[in-house]
């Protein structure tokens, strides 16, 4: 179990000619309860973050800045730059390069079994081309991403415990679509994605090469209706290939009156059998009835 206390403060300084700046900062102590030999501990976790936005209408540019500080871990400073143009009131292009930095938890830093108290500091680079357009009502975006990690964290069936992979890559395409016919909405996507640990030049562990989403929605007067349909490819997790699967889930809520509303709700409606991750089940078909009341 895993309690957090967290304090935000985040701001925006606008000023003429479409300049814009955000700043902000966060402070978060996470403490652990359990019955491992972490249980009792916690960590504190400071960030502080600085950005500045230019708008012409024409030309969009960002920079931004963040500095991490994870307790007894490690500490980082990681940015992101972006600039984009309006080709045409239909078109728009961007490009974006950007550094990560993820800490590995305690839980995969200090559990008896699983935990390896060496790992070290997970950092990534990152970049991404994106083009958006917009024609016969279509909205379009098709977006090039690229990703190199060094020291990725990952999970070493051989030795049953977290791990860091040396060089890992992750890139692919990416393709949405989306259309308003008045009280319909439609929308869909695709995303290829190439992963690759650079030290056995094998695929990344639980990523889908091919992944699909259909989605739609209905509101007319008091009813609303939504269904959306999921592909994922197969993947790989300790050496097992995971096979595809296609899940369906509904959803239809009826209001009642100004407060309250009536909403039923349906998950994996063909009950497709599925593994997300290897010897781990996941839920069949599911059914839920709700009733909710809001008054402002």
């Amino acid at each position: 179990e895993t309690n957090r206390n967290q304090v935000d403060y985040s701001g925006v300084y606008s000023v003429e000619n479409g300049l814009s700046y955000n700043f902000g900062s966060q402070l978060y102590q996470d403490k652990y309860e359990g019955t491992d030999s972490f249980e009792g501990k916690s960590r504190n976790t400071t960030s502080a973050f600085a950005g500045v936005l230019y708008d012409t209408g024409t030309i969009l540019t960002e920079l931004s800045l963040r500095f991490n500080d994870v307790e007894d871990t490690a500490s980082e400073t990681t940015y992101n730059v972006s600039l984009g143009y309006n080709l045409s009131d239909s078109i728009f292009a961007s490009i974006n390069y950007g550094t990560g930095f993820k800490a590995p938890t305690l839980y995969q830093l200090l559990h008896s079994f699983y935990g390896d108290p060496d790992l070290a500091v997970e950092t990534s680079k990152s970049w991404e081309v994106l083009l958006r357009s917009t024609f016969d009502g279509v909205k379009a975006e098709l977006s090039y991403f690229h990703l190199d990690f060094d020291n990725l964290i990952g999970y070493d069936y051989t030795t049953s415990k977290y791990n860091n992979i040396d060089e890992a890559k992750i890139e692919g395409i990416e393709l949405n679509l989306s259309k308003d016919l008045g009280d319909l909405s439609l929308s869909a996507n695709y995303a290829y994605t190439d992963t690759k640990d650079k030290t056995t030049g094998t695929q990344l562990s639980r990523r889908a090469r091919h992944k699909a989403n259909v989605a739609a929605s209905y509101s007319w007067k008091n009813i609303d209706l939504s269904g959306t349909y999921q592909y994922k490819g197969t993947r790989f997790d300790g050496g097992k290939a995971l096979s595809a699967y296609n899940t369906l889930d509904i959803s239809a809520s009826y209001k009642l009156s100004e407060e309250w509303k009536l909403q039923v709700k349906a998950n994996n409606i063909f009950d497709e059998e599925y593994k997300t991750v290897s010897r781990y089940i996941t839920p069949g078909a599911e059914y839920f009835l709700q009733v909710s009341y809001s008054h402002f």
